[in-house]
């Protein structure tokens, strides 16, 4: 079992693990979830002694990592792929960490095995696809056939069998009455394999809790059904009467929140209206763990224009705490500059405004577009109309300079 006990880690005044206390018990796939930034790897190098605590402790079956007698039959980690030898081959990398370990040599053919690099064993592992480094570096925490396997983030770079290989590995290992202790950023992949979370955020605890508890309590699920056009109209305000809130969805269907499916049926029966469709839908992991973790966000990328990211608020839309209407006076967009004299004002780019308001390109015609104001007008002879422009002056001979007497060459000195 892994345990931590107000465990505490800060790099002068920052705090990338901030009195943490969790628990991860044998027997079950224990996920460890956490935005960028949320000090998962810190914990997880405070756990493997790599780090030491400002506060608090990191224990493995009730002692710190540095006081156990057999840490590679103990505990198997993976990290980071890449911290293998890239000049050496696979066999010898996994050869020189058994012979440390005090391991038989058989066993680092039975995990190449297990992994499946035994025919690029004696290839260096420098030349090894992303994939390919991952198995290796899995081979490693494996060597020991430990009781403890945590492993950060094992399914980067796999293809989609190693993915589904790994799943049932870490399954099978935790069915032995191991423990495992998995960090990952992939909710999809987390929510086939874990069966308990462990979520941290700026270096705190949010939640310790079962999967299925984590999704209930931090997502909403709804009802989504659907009947006859002209039943829809008699059965949204039976729902809101009963204490369901009905929305319409594309398509004719409603999302209904509030009401069990069950009640659902029962007041549509009463109604005599016959549903086409009644379908539970439960929130994902991916969306419980978004809503739960939208304030804990320490790196947050630019929206997608015209998508809403977690917390905010969609596109023409105020935000919290915005001005109202009214609130302050109007910004008036500066008028556009005046045509020339004698040629009529175009449209901008493509005929639509340009950027803040203001029309596009110096209220000139589009890209290509010769028209009449797109440039200035050419020389015109003297004499000829000029169309409103002033009237152009034939070129003055230019007068030469004044000439200088040669000094000669520049003395030096």
């Amino acid at each position: 079992m892994i345990e931590a006990r107000s465990l505490t880690k800060r790099y002068g005044a920052k705090s990338a693990v901030d009195n943490l206390t969790f628990a991860v018990k044998p027997g079950i796939v224990t996920g460890f979830l956490g935005p960028n930034g949320s000090g998962k790897s810190t914990t997880m190098r405070l756990i493997l002694g790599l780090d030491a605590p400002t506060a608090g402790a990191a224990l493995i079956g009730g002692v710190p990592f540095r006081q156990l007698t057999h840490p590679a039959r103990t505990v198997g980690a993976l990290l980071d792929a890449k911290s293998l030898h890239p000049g050496r081959s696979a066999r010898a990398n996994l050869l020189s960490l058994a012979r440390l370990s005090g391991l038989p040599s058989r066993r680092v053919d039975e995990v190449l095995g297990l992994v499946g690099l035994q025919e690029v064993a004696g290839k260096r592992s420098g030349g090894f696809s992303l994939g390919m480094g991952q198995r290796l570096g899995i081979a490693a925490a494996l060597l020991g056939d430990p009781q403890v396997l945590m492993l950060d983030e094992p399914v980067n770079g796999l293809d989609p069998e190693g993915v589904l290989w790994i799943r049932q590995l870490i399954r099978g290992w935790a069915a032995e009455g191991r423990t495992v202790f998995v960090s990952s950023h992939l909710m999809s992949e987390m929510a086939l394999t874990a069966d308990h979370l462990v979520i941290i955020g700026q270096g705190r605890l949010l939640a310790d809790m079962s999967l299925q508890a984590f999704v209930n309590q931090y997502s909403t699920g709804h009802v989504a059904i659907r009947c006859a056009p002209e039943d829809t109209a008699r059965l949204i305000p039976a729902l809101a009467a009963a204490g369901g809130n009905a929305q319409p969805q594309p398509g004719g269907a409603l999302r209904v929140t509030g009401m069990e499916a069950h009640q659902i049926s029962e007041l549509a029966h009463a109604q005599g209206i016959r549903l086409l469709e009644l379908a539970p839908q439960q929130a994902s992991l991916e969306e419980a763990y978004m809503a739960m973790t939208q304030q804990a966000v320490e790196y947050r990328a630019a929206p997608v224009p015209g998508q809403p990211m977690p917390g905010q608020q969609m596109p023409g839309q105020p935000m919290p705490g915005a001005p109202g209407p009214g609130q302050y006076p109007q910004q008036q967009a500066p008028a556009p500059a005046a045509a020339p004299q004698g040629y009529p004002a175009q449209p901008g780019y493509g005929g639509q405004p340009g950027y803040g308001g203001q029309p596009g390109y110096g209220a000139q015609p589009g890209y290509g577009m010769q028209q009449p104001g797109a440039y200035p007008p050419p020389p015109q002879q003297p004499g000829a109309p000029n169309y409103g422009y002033p009237q152009a002056q034939p070129p003055q001979p230019q007068q030469s300079a004044p000439a200088y007497p040669y000094a000669g060459p520049k003395s030096e000195g």
